[in-house]
């Protein structure tokens, strides 16, 4: 009887083993592909200035000064630099997820493309486009 204990425990704790080393390769796999889906790859703190282009020719233009977010178009007028920050959080955080479908003219139709776009967010440092 102690032979049969001895064998089952032997087994349990290669299970075990085998469990935990699938976790930790599916966790460093999933950081991989999360990398690579990455929109954006920018560190939220190198972005100085935001210009979001709207349809015709609007443009909102945020500025970072002294560590606060201004708008430069409004004569330096203060913008609400907490929520410009949470905002700048979220947009870095989005994964690129295009859908399946690679048809032709989708970009398009959806209104995400370099041409036709609904809104469209630049990050500058400096002079220096970081991401669009």
């Amino acid at each position: 009887m102690g032979k049969v204990f001895a064998i089952i425990g032997i087994l349990l704790l290669a299970l075990l083993g085998v469990t935990f080393t699938v976790t930790l390769h599916e966790s460093s796999i999933r950081e991989e592909k999360k990398s690579e889906l990455a929109m954006f790859r920018v560190a939220p703190d190198s972005v100085d200035r935001i210009v979001i282009d709207g349809p015709g020719d609007s443009q909102a233009r945020l500025q970072r000064q002294a560590g606060q977010w201004i708008l430069p178009g409004l004569g330096g007028f203060p913008a609400a630099s907490a929520e410009v920050e949470v905002a700048l959080h979220r947009l870095l955080a989005i994964d690129r997820k295009l859908p399946v479908e690679a048809r032709s003219g989708l970009l398009e139709e959806l209104k995400l493309s370099d041409e036709n776009f609904a809104r469209r967010v630049t990050l500058f440092q400096g002079d220096q486009v970081l991401a669009r």
